[in-house]
C-alpha cells in the first residue's frame, strides 16, 4: 500500500512537470502580437514583340512571355512604404504593463493593467506602371505590306480644290489664222498672224474678281478683190477691262463676267500697188461671257470661255489721199454689230494651253463724202461706204503665269 501511493505520487508528479511547458507555451502563443504576413503573386501575359509588314510575312515574327513584373513600377511617394526586413527593434513589443498602486493598508501586490494595444497598420505599396511594350497595329487579314497612307497637308498649306479666279500675272504668244471678206463684193484678205497678249487678274472679296488684257497680233495678208495684193502688212490690238464673279459647285465653278473692251484694225494698202490705198478701223463693246471651270483630281484645271461681244460704235478711216492728191480722208461710222469670242484652256499651276476663236460680223457703214474730185471735167463728190463684212480668227495660245 505505502508503495502504491509512493507510484501515484510519481506520476502526478510527472504529469505535472508535462503541463507546465504546454500551458507556458500556450501562454507565450497569447502573448506574441499580430504578424503582418505579406502574398505575392507573379502575374504573366502573352504580348507580341513585333509586326513584320515586310513582303512574305503576314504575322508577326515571333512572340514572347513576358512576366508583368518586367514592367518598370514607381512607388506612390505619398504612399507608406513596406520595409525589406524589420529588424528587431522594429518588431511589435508587447504592452507594457503599468503598476497600479495598492489601497492603502492592504497587504496585497499592486495590480497590473495591460496599456493599449496599438492598431496594426498596413505598409502596402502603391503601384504605377510606367511602360509596357507599345501597342501593335492590329492585323490586316491578307494584307503582305502595309496599306499606302497618302499624305494630308495641313490646313494652312492645303490646296484648295474649289476652282476660283486667282489673282495672277500671265504673258502669252499666239499663232493664228486670220480671213477677212466681205461676201456682197467678193473682197478677201487672208493670212497668219502672230501675236502676244498678257493678262492681270485681281481676286476681290466674296468670289468677285477683275480682269484686264490686252493682245497685239501682226502678219503679211493676201488681198483678193478688184485686183490682187500679196503681203499686204496689217496688225490687230484690242484691249478689254472685265467684272466677275465666282460660283462654286465643288470642283465645278461657272464665272459670268462683263466689261468694255476695244479693238484697233490697221491695214498699210499704201505698200502695195498704185490705186490701193490704207485704212484704220476701231470697235468700242461690252463683252459679256461665262467661264465654266472644272478642277481634275491632280489639281490641274479646264476652263473654258464664251463670250458675246455687241457692237456699241465703230469709226472708219480711210485714207484716200494715198491714190492722189485729188482725195481727202473718207471717215465712216459703224452703228451695228456683233462679235463672239471663245477659248479652251488647260491649266496648270504655272502654265497653260489650248485653242481659241473670235469672229465678227459688222453692217455696212454710213456712206460719207470726203471732198470733191473732177470727173471728165465735173466736179464730183467723193463718197464712200464699207460694206457688210466678216472677220473670223482662229489659232492656239500659249500662256505662262508669273504670279
Amino acid at each position: 500500500m505505502k508503495y502504491t501511493c509512493l507510484g501515484l505520487r510519481a506520476t502526478c508528479l510527472g504529469l505535472a512537470l508535462l503541463a507546465v511547458p504546454f500551458f507556458a507555451y500556450a501562454q507565450s502563443e497569447d502573448d506574441l502580437p499580430p504578424q503582418v504576413s505579406v502574398q505575392t503573386t507573379t502575374q504573366r501575359q502573352q504580348l507580341p514583340v513585333t509586326w513584320d509588314y515586310q513582303p512574305g510575312h503576314a504575322k508577326p515574327l515571333s512572340t514572347r512571355v513576358v512576366p508583368l513584373a518586367d514592367a518598370t513600377i514607381q512607388l506612390d511617394p505619398e504612399a507608406p512604404q513596406l520595409a525589406q526586413q524589420p529588424t528587431p527593434q522594429q518588431l511589435p513589443q508587447p504592452p507594457q504593463l503599468a503598476p497600479q498602486p495598492s489601497a492603502p493598508g492592504s497587504d496585497s501586490p499592486p495590480a497590473v493593467i495591460a496599456a493599449p494595444e496599438p492598431a496594426p497598420q498596413r505598409m502596402l505599396p502603391t503601384v504605377t506602371l510606367l511602360s509596357q511594350d507599345p501597342p501593335q497595329p492590329p492585323k490586316q487579314p491578307g494584307w503582305r505590306n502595309p496599306p499606302y497612307v497618302a499624305r494630308t497637308p495641313p490646313p494652312d498649306e492645303e490646296t484648295s480644290i474649289e476652282p476660283r479666279t486667282e489673282t495672277a500675272i500671265e504673258l502669252g504668244a499666239q499663232i493664228s489664222r486670220y480671213q477677212y471678206q466681205e461676201p456682197d463684193s467678193g473682197v478677201q484678205i487672208k493670212g497668219l498672224k502672230y501675236g502676244l497678249n498678257g493678262i492681270l487678274t485681281g481676286s476681290i472679296y466674296g468670289g468677285w474678281f477683275v480682269r484686264g488684257d490686252i493682245r497685239f497680233a501682226g502678219g503679211n495678208d493676201d488681198y483678193t478683190g478688184s485686183g490682187r495684193l500679196d503681203g499686204e502688212p496689217d496688225y490687230i490690238g484690242e484691249a478689254r477691262a472685265l467684272l466677275g464673279k465666282d460660283i462654286i459647285f465643288g470642283r465645278f465653278g461657272i464665272s459670268p463676267f462683263t466689261g468694255a473692251g476695244f479693238r484697233y484694225m490697221h491695214s498699210d494698202g499704201s505698200a502695195g500697188a498704185s490705186g490701193s490705198y490704207g485704212r484704220h478701223n476701231e470697235y468700242l463693246f461690252v463683252p459679256a461671257g461665262l467661264q465654266p471651270r472644272l478642277m481634275l483630281p491632280n489639281g490641274d484645271r479646264l476652263a473654258v470661255s464664251f463670250e458675246y461681244d455687241p457692237l456699241i460704235h465703230g469709226w472708219l478711216t480711210s485714207h484716200l489721199e494715198d491714190m492722189g492728191s485729188s482725195f481727202s480722208t473718207l471717215h465712216n461710222d459703224q452703228t451695228s454689230g456683233y462679235g463672239l469670242r471663245g477659248e479652251a484652256m488647260y491649266q496648270t499651276a504655272n502654265w497653260s494651253t489650248g485653242p481659241f476663236f473670235s469672229y465678227w460680223n459688222i453692217n455696212q457703214s454710213t456712206t460719207n463724202c470726203s471732198g470733191s474730185v473732177p470727173v471728165n471735167g465735173v466736179i464730183t463728190p467723193t463718197c464712200g461706204s464699207l460694206p457688210h463684212n466678216q472677220t473670223t480668227e482662229y489659232g492656239l495660245q500659249f500662256r505662262y503665269r508669273f504670279y
